[in-house]
């Protein structure tokens, strides 16, 4: 996972919060007043888990992948000089993480329940929202819809918990164009230079905002589920992998703890190395 991944991931997530806290506001305007107040409470811890998102979004301005630059400040156009000289170069086409495809397409879905099926992120006009009985009829009631929304902040739970060791593991290829926070190096006149300790601190320091506000969001979503009487049994598994993640402070740790209780089981089928893959 890039920074631009970890950028473009950051804000669809924001936006998903955003678009699922106005379809519970569209529903609540024909429920009786107890249940439109469990709605719009869900709605704004919703709101503050977009904005908790949004900042760990804000925190990449002017900061760059080298090697996936699809997020990145507006930069001149090269001059004759360096033109002639053949030293103008085509920025590398990354193919984006499929986790930030997915976030895009949570969004989508979210936004065409409010919106309705033509409805598009990129669209420069916004449609008028749908009656709040036509949401309901399509999520299955308040407890379906409840039960639904709860899924965006229980991964998003995750994925802020391991954000910071993604952070770490691209400080190698972020620079940045903010001179007082560029790292010394031994070259002059260069507009981007690795970024400094400090720098890669303040990326990974939102994401513990998030989790909080994550923690929330469910937990409201889930009050919700309760109340119209729509069981959530993967809340139970959710809550075990986010107390395992939270005692191992982090993903690797976690799995590592768990590798000596695998060590006991014994089975006639041949072993298969499974090569980890670094979220």
């Amino acid at each position: 996972m890039s920074g631009s991944d970890l950028q473009q991931l950051a804000r669809w997530t924001a936006m998903q919060r955003l678009l699922a806290g106005r379809v519970l506001l569209r529903v609540a305007e024909e429920l009786p007043d107890e249940a439109a107040a469990t709605l719009r409470e869900s709605a704004g811890a919703l709101r503050g888990s977009a904005q908790a998102w949004q900042k760990s979004a804000t925190v990449w301005h002017r900061i760059v992948d080298i090697a996936d630059p699809r997020a990145h400040p507006k930069l001149p156009a090269p001059s004759y000089e360096v033109v002639r000289r053949g030293e103008v170069v085509r920025l590398p086409q990354v193919i984006p993480h499929p986790a930030t495809v997915i976030a895009h397409s949570a969004a989508v879905r979210v936004g065409q329940l409010l919106y309705g099926p033509e409805w598009r992120p990129e669209a420069a006009t916004r449609p008028d929202p749908r009656g709040g009985s036509e949401i309901l009829a399509d999520a299955r009631g308040t407890g379906g819809l409840a039960s639904t929304l709860y899924r965006l902040p229980a991964a998003g739970w995750q994925l802020a918990l391991a954000a910071p060791q993604a952070v770490s593991l691209e400080r190698g290829g972020l620079v940045t164009d903010v001179f007082e926070r560029q790292a010394p190096t031994g070259r002059r006149n260069q507009r981007f230079r690795p970024i400094h300790s400090q720098q890669l601190e303040a990326l990974a320091h939102p994401y513990k905002a998030v989790l909080p506000a994550e923690q929330a969001s469910a937990e409201s979503l889930l009050n919700v589920a309760q109340q119209a009487g729509a069981p959530v049994p993967r809340a139970l598994l959710d809550a075990g992998a986010h107390r395992s993640l939270a005692a191992g402070a982090g993903w690797g740790q976690a799995r590592k703890a768990a590798m000596p209780a695998q060590a006991g089981l014994r089975t006639p089928q041949p072993q298969v190395r499974v090569r980890r893959r670094a979220l």
